[in-house]
Parts: C-alpha cells; sequence; structure tokens
C-alpha cells in the first residue's frame, strides 16, 4: 500500500511540475506575442505618419491604433496575472507533496531543495518588487505608454491649438505625465489586488505550514534515529 502511495503521489508531484512549466512557456509566448505585435504596430504607423497628410488623419490613425493595442495590452496583463497566479499554486500543491515524503523519510531532509511545506512561493511579493517579476513590468510600461498616445491624439483632435505655440508643448508635457502615471498606477493597482485576493484565497487553504515543520536539530535527531531503527531492523533479519 505505502509504495503504491508513493508511486501516486510521486506522479502527482511530477504532473504538478510539467504543468506549471507548460504555464510558464505559455506566459512566455503570450509576452512575446504581444511584443510582437507592438512592434509592427509601431513600425507601420510611422512609416504611415511619415507620409504627407493632414494631422487629424494622423490622430485618427493613432487613436484607433494605440486603442487597439491597449485592449490586447490590458488582454495580455490579466492572463499573465492569472497565470502567474495558477503557476504559484502548481508550486504551493507540489509542496504538500514533498512533506509527505519528508515526514515518512526524515533523513532526507538536509537533500531536499525546497521547502517541504505549502505556505511558499508567495504570491504578492511586495508593491515595491513585483513589477520587476517576469513580464509583468515591460507590459505595464508599454499600456501606459498606449493610454498615454491615446488621451494625447484625443486631446488634440478635440483642442486643436497651433503647434509652434509654448502653451501647447507645455500642456502636451504636462498631459502626457498625468497619462502615463495614471495608467502606471491603475494598472499597478489592479495587480497588487488581484495578487492579495489570491494570496488570501490560498492562505486558507494552507495545510502543512512550514512553521510547524521540526526544526533542524529536531529533524536530524529523528532521521538519526530512524536510520539506526532501520539499521538494527536489518541485522535482526541478517
Amino acid at each position: 500500500m505505502e509504495k503504491s502511495a508513493t508511486e501516486f503521489l510521486l506522479a502527482e508531484f511530477n504532473s504538478l511540475q510539467e504543468r506549471a512549466a507548460q504555464l510558464e512557456d505559455i506566459k512566455s509566448s503570450r509576452i512575446n506575442f504581444f511584443l510582437v505585435i507592438v512592434a509592427a504596430v509601431f513600425a507601420g504607423v510611422t512609416s504611415f505618419i511619415g507620409t504627407p497628410t493632414i494631422p487629424i488623419a494622423n490622430n485618427s490613425i493613432l487613436i484607433i491604433t494605440s486603442f487597439i493595442l491597449l485592449l490586447v495590452g490590458l488582454t495580455t496583463l490579466t492572463q499573465t496575472v492569472q497565470y502567474s497566479i495558477a503557476i504559484v499554486t502548481f508550486y504551493r500543491k507540489a509542496g504538500r507533496i514533498r512533506r509527505w515524503f519528508v515526514d515518512n523519510n526524515p533523513e532526507i531532509l538536509n537533500y531536499v531543495a525546497f521547502k517541504p511545506a505549502d505556505d511558499s512561493p508567495n504570491i504578492y511579493v511586495g508593491a515595491s518588487t513585483f513589477t520587476f517579476r517576469g513580464g509583468d513590468g515591460i507590459i505595464l510600461l508599454i499600456n501606459s505608454i498606449t493610454v498615454t498616445v491615446f488621451v494625447i491624439s484625443l486631446l488634440s483632435i478635440q483642442f486643436p491649438v497651433p503647434s509652434n505655440s509654448a502653451t501647447q508643448n507645455i500642456i502636451m508635457l504636462f498631459a502626457m505625465g498625468v497619462t502615463f502615471f495614471i495608467g502606471w498606477a491603475i494598472q499597478k493597482r489592479y495587480i497588487i489586488q488581484e495578487l492579495k485576493i489570491s494570496d488570501e484565497r490560498l492562505r486558507d487553504d494552507i495545510r502543512y505550514p512550514f512553521k510547524d515543520f521540526p526544526s533542524e536539530n529536531d529533524s536530524n535527531v529523528q532521521a538519526k534515529s530512524v536510520a539506526e531503527d532501520k539499521i538494527k531492523n536489518d541485522q535482526k533479519n541478517a
């Protein structure tokens, strides 16, 4: 029975690792696909605007392309956040299985690479560092630039002023900075809220936290005792 349980849990562990790796690949593919779209749109728009045309036509093209690009960017950002949450969930479930192996074989504790617990890794690691993990920060930056282009192009049509006006330049620079900051802040708030909600949800599912695990010294003593009992049994059987 113990052998069949070990084989079953080992298969579950490998399955969780494979699914997490697959999601990592899908997440990277989504980000790369988005970057390819951004590069293609940027090349097309710049080549079109470079041709002689009226300013309102340029602004219309920028509004349409930036709006479409923003929709794709927000969708990609949402998907990558959900992928990240799912990946951490799989790793935590794998840690729960790792705990079973360590509990039943205390002597392997010193050789386990990760914590034998299901309360790590953390989903939310802090507002100041999460944007620099993976491709979330890149998507955040591109989306903020895209929404800035969209708003500025829209304002240029609604409130046209002479292009050589110093007042226009100051207003546009101020509007660009404010729009970029607001776009960045809204997306960042969304990611933080999603990570916090998922972190709280997974916290309720924790069964074997690392804090309840025996200390290293206790584990070494337990492992030594198990090894001595095994030697004695082998000697008796011999």
